[in-house]
């Protein structure tokens, strides 16, 4: 299992918003402040999952560590997302 602490490091770290592009980005920009029930699951292993909702749409992103960093995959149920 991962340590805590690294997981919550990478998410503190912005290392992973490299993975979007700048586009994106920007229109989630103005979205980040209408986070809403946010939740850090544990899936087993050293899988995570937050889940959360954005202006009543459902945001999954999944990650798991991947050599020295981490993979991330992202849903959301938005017009961004789909």
């Amino acid at each position: 299992m991962s340590d805590p602490s690294s997981v919550h490091q990478f998410l503190r770290s912005e290392s992973w918003l490299q993975r979007f592009e700048d586009e994106i980005l920007a229109a989630a920009k103005a979205l980040a402040n209408n986070c809403r029930g946010i939740q850090l699951e544990d899936q087993g292993g050293d899988s995570h999952v937050l889940r959360g909702e954005v202006k009543g749409e459902r945001v999954v992103i999944s990650f798991w560590p991947s050599g020295p960093g981490w993979e991330i995959e992202s849903h959301c149920s938005c017009e961004l997302g789909r």
